[in-house]
């Protein structure tokens, strides 16, 4: 084990440390922007990322990379546009503006199970062991998140339950009178665990279509010879294109709300700040797996929920209950004993 090895060790876990970070700041343009219009504007930035780092690199031989692109592999990678970066990824953003950080990102991380399911369907990959043990257990790790969430949403308005049920709270009602309080009771409890279920089933989506990605990768690489720089700038251009269509075509407000102008300045510094880190981070992926090896690189980016939550926990303050930990805890063994099976 030299030091180049160690060196890009640490790289790694730099880049997947970003990425996690990234959930942090997509968390926040979605507080105030739309998700399809923040997945178009992060898009584009990133676009533009790729595209200025890449051009040099390839041009002077720095990487592996090349342009090399075949009609077989543009028709993979057009899908890959459609399933990754229109539709996975804008769910996504809807999954992560009505989830947390905590519940979205560990459901979102068994697109390595997908994967798994999809390369066995089309390229005809065998299912190992430890995948299949990987597959049932993380499910049920989701299944444990999703009690737990709702759990935890109920039991945040617990104490006001308990006041309105033991007649503490007798004040006389001006009119119009509001509905009794037992109304309020079987009507709020069920409405917050109803907005759990909605970003989870959304976070499922998205990893099903990111987990289709790699498969469509490959098989463009086969037709390739290899990955091309062509592919990346391909697949984000594309999706940016479809998701600038959409956005057209729902002719909804870009903001979810009145923006100050102090606002939308903050808006748009992050939207650069995210598209850019972005970018980087999908160039600095590949150079990873080209000095790394594709099963060190999946073993070091499958802790990237790890990191997302602890940022999550530190910036957003978002409390992880003893029971989401379990079953957050439940599904990222199920991702790791999948990645795991990829070094037999």
């Amino acid at each position: 084990m030299n030091a180049t090895f160690l060196l890009w060790v640490g790289i790694a876990f730099f880049e997947t440390a970003l990425s996690g970070g990234v959930v942090l700041l997509n968390k926040h343009l979605l507080t105030c922007l739309d998700p399809v219009i923040t997945n178009m504007m992060v898009r584009a930035v990133s676009f533009g990322t790729i595209l200025v780092v890449t051009a040099p690199l390839t041009l002077l031989d720095v990487w592996s990379l090349t342009y090399d692109m075949t009609w077989e592999a543009a028709g993979y990678i057009t899908i890959l546009a459609v399933v990754g970066w229109l539709i996975a990824q804008n769910l996504y953003y809807f999954a992560l503006r009505s989830g947390r950080v905590s519940v979205v990102v560990p459901i979102v991380s068994t697109d390595l199970l997908f994967t798994a399911l999809f390369a066995t369907l089309f390229i005809g990959g065998v299912l190992g062991n430890l995948t299949v043990a990987g597959l049932f257990i993380a499910v049920a790790g989701v299944v444990a998140i999703t009690r737990a969430e709702r759990r935890d949403r109920i039991d945040l308005i617990e104490p006001t339950d308990v006041v309105v049920a033991d007649g503490l709270s007798q004040e006389p009602i001006p009119p119009p009178s509001p509905p009794p309080p037992e109304t309020g009771l079987v009507e709020e409890p069920r409405g917050l665990a109803r907005s759990a279920p909605v970003a989870i089933v959304l976070a499922l989506a998205s990893a099903a279509g990111w987990g289709l990605a790699p498969v469509l990768i490959q098989l463009a690489q086969q037709s390739v010879g290899g990955t091309s720089v062509t592919m990346i700038l391909q697949a984000q251009g594309l999706g940016l294109l479809m998701i600038i269509g959409v956005a057209l075509i729902r002719r909804k407000p870009f903001t979810t709300r009145r923006l100050t102008p102090t606002e939308r300045r903050r808006a748009r510094r992050l939207v650069a700040i995210t598209g850019a880190i972005e970018g980087s981070c999908a160039i600095l992926f590949y150079l990873i797996v080209e000095n790394l090896g594709s099963v060190q690189s999946a073993i070091i980016v499958a802790t990237k929920p790890i990191f997302a939550i602890l940022w999550g926990a530190l910036f957003l303050h978002e409390r992880v209950s003893r029971r989401l930990a379990i079953g957050i805890a439940i599904t990222l063994l199920g991702v790791f004993m999948a990645t795991a099976d990829r070094l037999h």
